[in-house]
C-alpha cells in the first residue's frame, strides 16, 4: 500500500480520536495550520510503523 493512501485513509480517524483526546476544539484544531502539522506527524507515525500497519491492512 501506498504511503499517501494510507495517510488519507487514516487521517479523518486520527483527527477524530485526537480531537477528543486533547483539544476538544473542533473549529481550532481543523485550521489549515494544524492540518498540516497534523499530516506530518501522521506520516512520520506511518513511517515509524509502516510494516506493522501493513500487517494490520493483509488481515
Amino acid at each position: 500500500m501506498k504511503l499517501d493512501t494510507l495517510v488519507h485513509k487514516n487521517f479523518n480517524d486520527w483527527c477524530f480520536w485526537n480531537n477528543c483526546k486533547s483539544l476538544g476544539l473542533q473549529r481550532k484544531y481543523y485550521s489549515r495550520k494544524n492540518k498540516i502539522r497534523i499530516a506530518g506527524r501522521i506520516i512520520a507515525i506511518v513511517k515509524k510503523y509502516q510494516k506493522h500497519s501493513e500487517r494490520l491492512h493483509a488481515i
